[in-house]
Protein backbone atom coordinates (compact mmCIF):
# COMPACT_ATOMS: atom_id res chain seq x y z
CA UNK A 1 0.00 0.00 0.00
CA UNK A 2 1.28 3.46 -0.90
CA UNK A 3 2.15 5.73 2.04
CA UNK A 4 -0.57 8.23 2.84
CA UNK A 5 0.11 11.66 4.16
CA UNK A 6 -2.28 13.83 6.17
CA UNK A 7 -1.00 17.28 5.25
CA UNK A 8 -1.86 20.28 7.40
CA UNK A 9 1.12 22.40 6.55
CA UNK A 10 2.35 24.58 3.76
CA UNK A 11 4.47 22.83 1.13
CA UNK A 12 6.88 24.88 -0.83
CA UNK A 13 7.92 24.02 -4.36
CA UNK A 14 10.85 26.07 -5.61
CA UNK A 15 12.06 25.97 -9.16
CA UNK A 16 14.14 28.44 -11.14
CA UNK A 17 14.00 30.84 -8.20
CA UNK A 18 10.19 30.89 -8.38
CA UNK A 19 8.28 30.01 -5.18
CA UNK A 20 4.94 28.24 -5.48
CA UNK A 21 2.79 28.01 -2.38
CA UNK A 22 0.34 25.17 -1.87
CA UNK A 23 -1.81 24.75 1.19
CA UNK A 24 -3.31 21.31 1.87
CA UNK A 25 -5.91 21.01 4.62
CA UNK A 26 -7.41 17.70 5.70
CA UNK A 27 -6.16 16.11 2.47
CA UNK A 28 -4.96 12.53 2.06
CA UNK A 29 -2.68 12.04 -0.93
CA UNK A 30 -0.25 9.34 -2.02
CA UNK A 31 3.45 10.03 -2.39
CA UNK A 32 3.34 9.45 -6.16
CA UNK A 33 0.36 11.75 -6.53
CA UNK A 34 2.21 14.39 -4.53
CA UNK A 35 5.21 14.11 -6.86
CA UNK A 36 3.01 14.40 -9.95
CA UNK A 37 1.19 17.37 -8.46
CA UNK A 38 4.48 19.02 -7.58
CA UNK A 39 5.79 18.64 -11.13
CA UNK A 40 2.51 19.91 -12.54
CA UNK A 41 2.54 22.98 -10.33
CA UNK A 42 6.20 23.62 -11.15
CA UNK A 43 5.38 23.39 -14.85
CA UNK A 44 2.43 25.75 -14.48
CA UNK A 45 4.56 28.28 -12.61
CA UNK A 46 7.33 27.98 -15.21
CA UNK A 47 4.78 28.36 -18.02
CA UNK A 48 3.30 31.50 -16.47
CA UNK A 49 6.71 33.07 -15.85
CA UNK A 50 8.03 32.11 -19.30
CA UNK A 51 4.88 33.46 -20.98
CA UNK A 52 5.17 36.69 -19.02
CA UNK A 53 8.81 37.16 -19.98
CA UNK A 54 8.04 36.39 -23.64
CA UNK A 55 5.14 38.87 -23.63
CA UNK A 56 7.38 41.56 -22.14
CA UNK A 57 10.14 40.96 -24.71
CA UNK A 58 7.74 40.97 -27.67
CA UNK A 59 5.91 44.05 -26.37
CA UNK A 60 9.14 45.99 -25.87
CA UNK A 61 10.46 45.15 -29.34
CA UNK A 62 7.13 45.92 -31.04
CA UNK A 63 6.69 49.22 -29.22
CA UNK A 64 10.25 50.27 -30.05
CA UNK A 65 9.56 49.65 -33.74
CA UNK A 66 6.10 51.24 -33.83
CA UNK A 67 7.12 54.40 -31.94
CA UNK A 68 10.34 55.13 -33.78
CA UNK A 69 9.72 54.12 -37.40
CA UNK A 70 7.39 55.82 -39.85
CA UNK A 71 5.25 52.82 -40.75
CA UNK A 72 1.65 52.65 -41.95
CA UNK A 73 -1.09 51.19 -39.78
CA UNK A 74 -1.43 48.25 -42.16
CA UNK A 75 2.27 47.36 -41.94
CA UNK A 76 2.17 47.61 -38.15
CA UNK A 77 -0.84 45.28 -38.11
CA UNK A 78 1.13 42.74 -40.16
CA UNK A 79 4.09 43.02 -37.81
CA UNK A 80 1.82 42.59 -34.80
CA UNK A 81 0.31 39.37 -36.16
CA UNK A 82 3.73 38.03 -37.09
CA UNK A 83 4.81 38.64 -33.49
CA UNK A 84 1.69 36.96 -32.05
CA UNK A 85 1.83 33.87 -34.27
CA UNK A 86 5.60 33.51 -33.91
CA UNK A 87 5.40 33.78 -30.13
CA UNK A 88 2.66 31.15 -30.08
CA UNK A 89 4.79 28.83 -32.24
CA UNK A 90 7.42 28.61 -29.48
CA UNK A 91 5.01 26.66 -27.26
CA UNK A 92 2.80 25.09 -29.94
CA UNK A 93 5.89 23.68 -31.66
CA UNK A 94 6.84 21.74 -28.53
CA UNK A 95 3.38 20.20 -28.29
CA UNK A 96 3.22 19.26 -31.97
CA UNK A 97 6.70 17.75 -31.89
CA UNK A 98 6.08 15.56 -28.86
CA UNK A 99 2.46 14.59 -29.50
CA UNK A 100 2.23 14.36 -33.30
CA UNK A 101 5.88 14.06 -34.33
CA UNK A 102 5.55 17.26 -36.39
CA UNK A 103 8.75 19.25 -36.01
CA UNK A 104 8.79 22.18 -38.44
CA UNK A 105 6.74 24.46 -36.15
CA UNK A 106 9.17 23.80 -33.28
CA UNK A 107 12.15 24.59 -35.50
CA UNK A 108 10.54 27.86 -36.59
CA UNK A 109 9.64 28.70 -32.99
CA UNK A 110 13.19 28.15 -31.82
CA UNK A 111 14.65 30.31 -34.60
CA UNK A 112 12.14 33.04 -33.74
CA UNK A 113 13.04 32.74 -30.06
CA UNK A 114 16.68 33.35 -30.96
CA UNK A 115 15.85 36.27 -33.26
CA UNK A 116 13.55 38.04 -30.78
CA UNK A 117 16.00 37.50 -27.90
CA UNK A 118 18.91 38.97 -29.85
CA UNK A 119 16.72 41.86 -31.05
CA UNK A 120 15.63 42.54 -27.46
CA UNK A 121 19.26 42.74 -26.31
CA UNK A 122 20.27 45.06 -29.16
CA UNK A 123 17.17 47.24 -28.65
CA UNK A 124 18.10 47.72 -24.99
CA UNK A 125 21.37 49.26 -26.11
CA UNK A 126 19.53 51.27 -28.76
CA UNK A 127 17.16 52.64 -26.12
CA UNK A 128 20.11 53.97 -24.12
CA UNK A 129 21.55 55.57 -27.24
CA UNK A 130 18.21 57.24 -27.97
CA UNK A 131 18.31 58.88 -24.55
CA UNK A 132 21.77 60.28 -25.30
CA UNK A 133 21.05 61.40 -28.88
CA UNK A 134 17.24 61.53 -29.31
CA UNK A 135 17.46 63.52 -32.56
CA UNK A 136 18.42 60.40 -34.53
CA UNK A 137 16.08 57.88 -32.92
CA UNK A 138 14.84 56.45 -36.20
CA UNK A 139 18.36 55.89 -37.51
CA UNK A 140 19.33 54.18 -34.25
CA UNK A 141 16.36 51.81 -34.38
CA UNK A 142 16.90 50.96 -38.07
CA UNK A 143 20.57 50.31 -37.32
CA UNK A 144 19.56 48.12 -34.36
CA UNK A 145 17.29 46.04 -36.60
CA UNK A 146 20.09 45.52 -39.12
CA UNK A 147 22.57 44.60 -36.37
CA UNK A 148 20.07 42.15 -34.85
CA UNK A 149 19.60 40.44 -38.20
CA UNK A 150 23.36 40.24 -38.80
CA UNK A 151 24.02 38.78 -35.33
CA UNK A 152 21.20 36.25 -35.83
CA UNK A 153 22.48 35.14 -39.23
CA UNK A 154 26.04 34.82 -37.95
CA UNK A 155 24.89 32.91 -34.86
CA UNK A 156 22.84 30.52 -36.99
CA UNK A 157 25.75 29.84 -39.34
CA UNK A 158 28.22 29.52 -36.46
CA UNK A 159 26.06 26.84 -34.85
CA UNK A 160 26.16 24.76 -38.04
CA UNK A 161 29.83 24.00 -37.42
CA UNK A 162 30.84 20.64 -35.94
CA UNK A 163 31.61 20.72 -32.21
CA UNK A 164 35.21 21.78 -31.63
CA UNK A 165 37.60 19.52 -29.74
CA UNK A 166 38.66 21.29 -26.55
CA UNK A 167 41.71 19.76 -24.87
CA UNK A 168 42.46 20.34 -21.19
CA UNK A 169 45.73 19.33 -19.55
CA UNK A 170 45.63 18.61 -15.82
CA UNK A 171 48.91 17.91 -14.00
CA UNK A 172 48.70 16.15 -10.66
CA UNK A 173 51.19 14.97 -8.08
CA UNK A 174 49.04 11.89 -7.42
CA UNK A 175 49.84 8.54 -8.96
CA UNK A 176 47.48 7.64 -11.79
CA UNK A 177 48.67 4.08 -12.15
CA UNK A 178 49.26 4.55 -15.87
CA UNK A 179 52.26 5.34 -17.97
CA UNK A 180 51.87 8.61 -19.83
CA UNK A 181 48.42 10.18 -19.56
CA UNK A 182 44.88 9.22 -18.61
CA UNK A 183 42.32 10.53 -21.11
CA UNK A 184 38.75 11.44 -20.19
CA UNK A 185 36.18 12.56 -22.75
CA UNK A 186 33.34 14.82 -21.60
CA UNK A 187 30.04 15.23 -23.38
CA UNK A 188 27.53 17.71 -22.01
CA UNK A 189 24.17 19.19 -22.96
CA UNK A 190 23.71 17.24 -26.18
CA UNK A 191 19.92 17.74 -25.94
CA UNK A 192 18.86 14.84 -28.13
CA UNK A 193 15.14 15.06 -28.86
CA UNK A 194 12.55 13.65 -31.26
CA UNK A 195 13.77 15.81 -34.14
CA UNK A 196 17.52 15.16 -33.74
CA UNK A 197 19.21 13.87 -36.87
CA UNK A 198 20.80 10.50 -35.98
CA UNK A 199 23.62 11.24 -38.42
CA UNK A 200 24.80 14.19 -36.31
CA UNK A 201 25.04 11.93 -33.23
CA UNK A 202 26.81 9.27 -35.28
CA UNK A 203 29.49 11.75 -36.34
CA UNK A 204 30.10 12.76 -32.72
CA UNK A 205 30.37 9.13 -31.58
CA UNK A 206 32.81 8.31 -34.38
CA UNK A 207 35.00 11.31 -33.48
CA UNK A 208 35.05 10.27 -29.84
CA UNK A 209 35.96 6.67 -30.57
CA UNK A 210 38.88 7.79 -32.74
CA UNK A 211 40.31 9.62 -29.71
CA UNK A 212 40.43 6.31 -27.76
CA UNK A 213 39.54 7.80 -24.35
CA UNK A 214 40.11 5.82 -21.18
CA UNK A 215 36.82 7.08 -19.77
CA UNK A 216 33.72 8.86 -21.12
CA UNK A 217 31.52 11.03 -18.89
CA UNK A 218 28.25 12.77 -19.77
CA UNK A 219 27.53 15.74 -17.51
CA UNK A 220 23.77 16.03 -17.93
CA UNK A 221 21.11 17.00 -20.46
CA UNK A 222 21.92 14.17 -22.82
CA UNK A 223 18.24 13.98 -23.75
CA UNK A 224 15.49 16.53 -24.20
CA UNK A 225 12.49 14.44 -25.15
CA UNK A 226 11.02 10.97 -25.39
CA UNK A 227 13.66 9.64 -27.74
CA UNK A 228 13.45 5.90 -27.04
CA UNK A 229 11.08 5.46 -29.96
CA UNK A 230 14.07 6.34 -32.17
CA UNK A 231 15.95 3.08 -31.87
CA UNK A 232 18.64 4.35 -34.25
CA UNK A 233 19.81 6.86 -31.60
CA UNK A 234 20.10 4.08 -29.03
CA UNK A 235 22.14 1.94 -31.40
CA UNK A 236 24.47 4.84 -32.15
CA UNK A 237 25.05 5.76 -28.50
CA UNK A 238 25.70 2.12 -27.71
CA UNK A 239 28.79 2.35 -29.92
CA UNK A 240 30.52 4.80 -27.56
CA UNK A 241 33.70 3.04 -26.53
CA UNK A 242 36.27 3.64 -23.81
CA UNK A 243 38.57 1.48 -21.73
CA UNK A 244 36.75 2.11 -18.44
CA UNK A 245 33.18 2.65 -19.60
CA UNK A 246 30.64 5.43 -20.08
CA UNK A 247 29.13 7.21 -17.05
CA UNK A 248 26.44 9.88 -16.88
CA UNK A 249 24.55 12.01 -14.40
CA UNK A 250 21.19 13.73 -14.69
CA UNK A 251 20.73 17.29 -15.81
CA UNK A 252 17.53 19.28 -15.42
CA UNK A 253 16.26 18.18 -18.83
CA UNK A 254 16.40 14.49 -17.92
CA UNK A 255 13.70 15.28 -15.37
CA UNK A 256 11.72 17.41 -17.81
CA UNK A 257 11.82 14.58 -20.36
CA UNK A 258 11.06 11.93 -17.75
CA UNK A 259 13.63 10.15 -15.63
CA UNK A 260 12.31 6.76 -16.75
CA UNK A 261 13.07 7.70 -20.36
CA UNK A 262 16.67 8.42 -19.38
CA UNK A 263 16.97 5.18 -17.41
CA UNK A 264 15.61 3.20 -20.34
CA UNK A 265 18.09 4.86 -22.69
CA UNK A 266 20.95 4.07 -20.32
CA UNK A 267 19.86 0.44 -20.08
CA UNK A 268 19.74 0.07 -23.87
CA UNK A 269 23.06 1.81 -24.50
CA UNK A 270 25.19 0.53 -21.62
CA UNK A 271 25.58 3.97 -20.05
CA UNK A 272 25.96 3.80 -16.27
CA UNK A 273 24.07 6.46 -14.29
CA UNK A 274 25.64 7.82 -11.10
CA UNK A 275 23.00 9.14 -8.72
CA UNK A 276 24.78 10.75 -5.76
CA UNK A 277 27.23 7.86 -5.70
CA UNK A 278 30.77 7.01 -6.67
CA UNK A 279 32.67 4.27 -8.43
CA UNK A 280 36.32 3.31 -8.40
CA UNK A 281 37.33 3.58 -12.04
CA UNK A 282 40.80 2.17 -11.38
CA UNK A 283 42.86 1.56 -8.26
CA UNK A 284 44.03 5.17 -8.45
CA UNK A 285 41.02 7.05 -9.87
CA UNK A 286 37.54 7.54 -8.38
CA UNK A 287 34.52 9.10 -10.03
CA UNK A 288 31.72 10.83 -8.09
CA UNK A 289 28.42 11.56 -9.83
CA UNK A 290 25.89 14.05 -8.47
CA UNK A 291 22.23 14.11 -9.48
CA UNK A 292 20.72 17.42 -10.55
CA UNK A 293 18.67 19.34 -7.99
CA UNK A 294 15.65 19.34 -10.27
CA UNK A 295 14.91 15.93 -8.75
CA UNK A 296 13.93 17.58 -5.47
CA UNK A 297 12.25 20.65 -6.94
CA UNK A 298 14.79 22.87 -5.21
CA UNK A 299 17.68 24.95 -6.38
CA UNK A 300 20.84 25.01 -4.34
CA UNK A 301 24.31 26.38 -4.93
CA UNK A 302 26.13 23.20 -3.91
CA UNK A 303 25.85 19.44 -4.28
CA UNK A 304 25.22 16.75 -1.70
CA UNK A 305 28.68 16.51 -0.16
CA UNK A 306 27.86 13.56 2.08
CA UNK A 307 29.19 11.05 -0.43
CA UNK A 308 32.54 12.85 -0.30
CA UNK A 309 33.01 12.18 3.42
CA UNK A 310 34.81 8.88 2.85
CA UNK A 311 36.82 10.15 -0.10
CA UNK A 312 40.31 8.63 -0.44
CA UNK A 313 42.77 11.51 -0.64
CA UNK A 314 45.45 9.28 -2.13
CA UNK A 315 43.37 8.78 -5.26
CA UNK A 316 42.75 11.20 -8.11
CA UNK A 317 39.12 12.14 -7.43
CA UNK A 318 36.80 13.38 -10.16
CA UNK A 319 33.33 14.84 -9.66
CA UNK A 320 30.73 15.22 -12.40
CA UNK A 321 27.72 17.46 -11.77
CA UNK A 322 25.50 19.21 -14.25
CA UNK A 323 25.77 22.71 -12.80
CA UNK A 324 29.07 24.46 -11.97
CA UNK A 325 28.67 24.47 -8.21
CA UNK A 326 30.85 24.18 -5.14
CA UNK A 327 34.41 23.90 -6.42
CA UNK A 328 35.82 25.36 -3.19
CA UNK A 329 33.90 23.03 -0.85
CA UNK A 330 34.42 20.03 -3.09
CA UNK A 331 38.11 20.82 -3.42
CA UNK A 332 38.47 21.03 0.34
CA UNK A 333 36.90 17.59 0.57
CA UNK A 334 39.52 16.23 -1.82
CA UNK A 335 38.08 16.55 -5.33
CA UNK A 336 40.89 17.11 -7.83
CA UNK A 337 38.82 17.76 -10.95
CA UNK A 338 35.18 18.75 -11.38
CA UNK A 339 33.34 18.72 -14.71
CA UNK A 340 30.12 20.63 -15.39
CA UNK A 341 27.91 22.03 -18.12
CA UNK A 342 24.41 23.57 -18.09
CA UNK A 343 25.32 27.17 -18.96
CA UNK A 344 25.91 26.69 -22.72
CA UNK A 345 28.23 29.69 -22.34
CA UNK A 346 25.05 31.69 -22.90
CA UNK A 347 24.65 30.80 -26.61
CA UNK A 348 23.21 34.16 -27.66
CA UNK A 349 22.52 37.66 -26.29
CA UNK A 350 21.32 38.46 -23.70
CA UNK A 351 21.92 35.00 -22.15
CA UNK A 352 25.67 35.14 -22.74
CA UNK A 353 25.76 38.15 -20.39
CA UNK A 354 23.27 36.72 -17.88
CA UNK A 355 25.23 33.49 -17.31
CA UNK A 356 28.27 35.62 -16.51
CA UNK A 357 26.24 37.34 -13.80
CA UNK A 358 24.48 34.25 -12.41
CA UNK A 359 27.33 31.72 -12.36
CA UNK A 360 30.74 32.14 -10.81
CA UNK A 361 32.19 29.62 -13.26
CA UNK A 362 30.14 30.21 -16.44
CA UNK A 363 32.54 28.70 -18.97
CA UNK A 364 36.10 27.46 -19.10
CA UNK A 365 38.75 26.19 -16.68
CA UNK A 366 39.01 27.55 -13.14
CA UNK A 367 41.20 26.70 -10.17
CA UNK A 368 40.56 26.80 -6.43
CA UNK A 369 43.51 25.66 -4.36
CA UNK A 370 44.57 22.30 -5.76
CA UNK A 371 41.19 21.64 -7.37
CA UNK A 372 40.01 22.45 -10.90
CA UNK A 373 36.60 22.84 -12.48
CA UNK A 374 35.83 22.98 -16.18
CA UNK A 375 32.43 24.22 -17.31
CA UNK A 376 31.69 23.08 -20.86
CA UNK A 377 29.75 25.18 -23.34
CA UNK A 378 27.92 22.00 -24.33
CA UNK A 379 28.08 19.57 -27.21
CA UNK A 380 24.70 20.74 -28.47
CA UNK A 381 22.36 23.68 -27.98
CA UNK A 382 19.02 24.20 -26.31
CA UNK A 383 16.28 26.08 -28.08
CA UNK A 384 17.55 28.46 -30.77
CA UNK A 385 19.97 26.72 -33.15
CA UNK A 386 22.36 29.63 -32.66
CA UNK A 387 25.69 30.45 -31.04
CA UNK A 388 27.16 33.94 -31.08
CA UNK A 389 30.39 34.12 -29.07
CA UNK A 390 30.79 30.42 -28.25
CA UNK A 391 31.09 27.06 -29.96
CA UNK A 392 29.67 23.63 -29.27
CA UNK A 393 32.41 21.34 -28.00
CA UNK A 394 33.54 17.94 -26.88
CA UNK A 395 36.19 18.07 -24.17
CA UNK A 396 39.23 15.82 -23.86
CA UNK A 397 41.10 15.88 -20.55
CA UNK A 398 44.71 14.76 -20.57
CA UNK A 399 45.63 13.99 -16.96
CA UNK A 400 49.31 13.49 -16.25
CA UNK A 401 51.55 12.78 -13.29
CA UNK A 402 53.86 15.68 -12.50
CA UNK A 403 55.92 17.25 -9.74
CA UNK A 404 53.52 20.18 -9.54
CA UNK A 405 49.77 20.75 -9.83
CA UNK A 406 48.54 22.83 -12.73
CA UNK A 407 45.83 23.02 -15.36
CA UNK A 408 45.56 24.65 -18.76
CA UNK A 409 43.52 24.72 -21.95
CA UNK A 410 45.95 23.45 -24.59
CA UNK A 411 43.57 23.54 -27.55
Amino acid sequence: MSPVFFLKYIIFFRKRKVLSLIIFKSLSISYNELQIMGRLISFIVFFIVFSGVMFGIHYFVFQTISRNLSLTVKILQWIKWIFILSAFSIIAGQMLSRMLNVHFVKHYGYVWLGLISITFAVFLVATLLKVIIPSVSEIIVVSAIVISLLISIYSFINNMKDPVLREIEILTTKSLGVSGEYKILQLSDVHIDESTDPESIKQIVERINKLSPDLIVITGDLIDGRINEKSSINLILKKLKSKNGVYAITGNHEYYSGLEVFKELALKTGIKILNDEHVNITENISLFGMKDHTSSGSKRSSYNADILNDLNLLKFNILIGHRPYGIKKNGEKGIDLQMAGHTHAGQIPPMDLLVQLVYKYPYGLYRSGNSFIYTSSGTGVWGPPMRFLSNSEIVLYRIKKSEKISGSVIK
